[in-house]
């Protein structure tokens, strides 16, 4: 289809609107970020006049407008001097056993060294490298990253110096379970203007038997909202929570009304989804859901967000820009889900280490290769799909979880639910 050719994709959507007949299409043009409503025979007279079989001046407007992106801002990584965000990964050891949890493979006593840490820091958090662009630097698991407290401390503490002296605008993020943290530690997160993520499933009974020690983490929460921490929420969507979504939201808008964002993931576990129909019935449920719980927060002044919603906000040439990713061992990742030498993928997607002398070498080369493979523009899969500029061909670490024909029900989902959301856009 010539519009197709243009980034332009008609997507049927007339049983959105109670149509017998699905001869209504979205015209969706993610490269312009516009779109609009049209019946079958305005779509035809598109393609006759991208063909030059018609003269129209007000189809000529109309393209003109589905087409122009001179002032589109496509997010991408070039080099390696325009990562912005360092992901640290201070250890692989955990005190919960969550029960899908993607690193438990991975678990060791292992935890980053300062040396490294600092090798680091002293690369990303420099003028030179990043033009004095605003940076970002968020403590992640791997496994619990406030267990390696002195370290991300310390990261905290020579992160800020650095910048301070080079007039860096930097900020720091941490995702935690919320079932460790001090007084202490509170203090210091509050003084660097941390933003926490807590993972926290919100219902009682969903945390302790997913999660645990719900009591202990709603109790940093609330230390955290007393001491001005702003923090967000994210919780797992499991079949055990499914159904529960929105009963999730009146949960948190009683118990933490200062808590404004939340992300309602769905969980990835190929050892759950390898089954066909049970897969595309929790995606089905998830999709309606997720729908009821984001209106009722919205009605409560809240957001709801999800890997979707995330992905209609940008443009993109793959689902992520590849990461820059220290983990434990001392190594850089292209994927804060692999880090750990006994993950299968470990070998594939570490582009740089550190070596004895703490001296930082990247394999520029394995960087560019890993950085093109995952791009939807270069997946015969996402041609012809409307959301692979959003998308950007899905997660690196899921598509290499699930089995093709699992990903194709998951694709599908994806697809249905990113048209429902952008209809209520429209």
């Amino acid at each position: 289809m010539e519009l197709e050719k243009h980034n332009i994709f008609t997507i049927p959507a007339g049983h959105h609107f109670d149509k017998r007949k699905c001869d209504f299409y979205l015209i969706y043009a993610p490269l312009s970020g516009n779109m609009m409503m049209a019946d079958e025979s305005t779509v035809l007279k598109m393609e006759q006049f991208l063909q030059q079989k018609t003269d129209d001046k007000e189809l000529e407007e109309m393209l003109h407008t589905l087409t122009d992106n001179s002032e589109t801002v496509i997010e991408t990584i070039r080099h390696l001097a325009d990562y912005r965000v360092l992901y640290v990964l201070p250890n692989y050891t955990c005190n919960f056993t969550c029960s899908y949890c993607y690193a438990a493979k991975g678990r060791s006593n292992k935890e980053l060294s300062l040396n490294h840490l600092k090798v680091v820091l002293d690369y990303f958090v420099n003028k030179q490298r990043c033009e004095g662009k605003s940076l970002k630097i968020s403590f992640v698991g791997g496994g619990e990253p406030m267990i390696s407290w002195p370290l991300v401390k310390y990261g905290l503490e020579y992160a800020s110096l650095l910048a301070e002296k080079q007039g860096i605008d930097l900020y720091f993020g941490l995702i935690t379970n919320g079932s460790i943290i001090n007084g202490e530690m509170l203090e210091t997160l509050s003084y660097h203007r941390v933003i926490p993520r807590i993972s926290f499933e919100v219902l009682e009974e969903i945390q302790n038997k997913q999660r645990g020690q719900y009591h202990k983490v709603c109790k940093t929460m609330d230390e955290m909202l007393q001491a001005g921490i702003y923090c967000e929420l994210r919780s797992m969507i499991t079949p055990d929570n499914v159904h529960r979504m929105s009963e999730m939201i009146l949960e948190m808008v009683q118990r933490f009304p200062a808590i404004e964002h939340y992300y309602f993931d769905p969980i990835t576990d190929a050892n759950l989804f390898h089954d066909i129909d049970f897969t595309r019935d929790f995606y089905r449920s998830y999709h309606l859901n997720f729908i009821q719980a984001r209106q009722l927060a919205n009605e409560n002044g809240k957001e709801v967000r999800n890997t979707v919603t995330r992905g209609l906000e940008t443009v993109v040439e793959r689902y992520c820009n590849g990461e820059f990713c220290l983990t434990p061992e001392g190594t850089l990742s292209m994927c804060l889900e692999v880090s750990s030498p006994k993950e299968k993928e470990y070998e594939k997607l570490i582009y740089g280490y550190i070596d004895e002398n703490n001296m930082l070498h990247i394999d520029q080369n394995k960087f560019y290769f890993l950085k093109d493979k995952e791009m939807a523009v270069n997946n015969p899969h996402c041609t012809s799909c409307f959301l692979k500029w959003n998308c950007g061909g899905g997660c690196l670490a899921i598509n290499n979880k699930y089995a093709k024909d699992i990903l194709e029900v998951v694709c599908e989902a994806t697809r249905e639910l990113a048209l429902e959301l952008l209809i209520e856009q429209l």
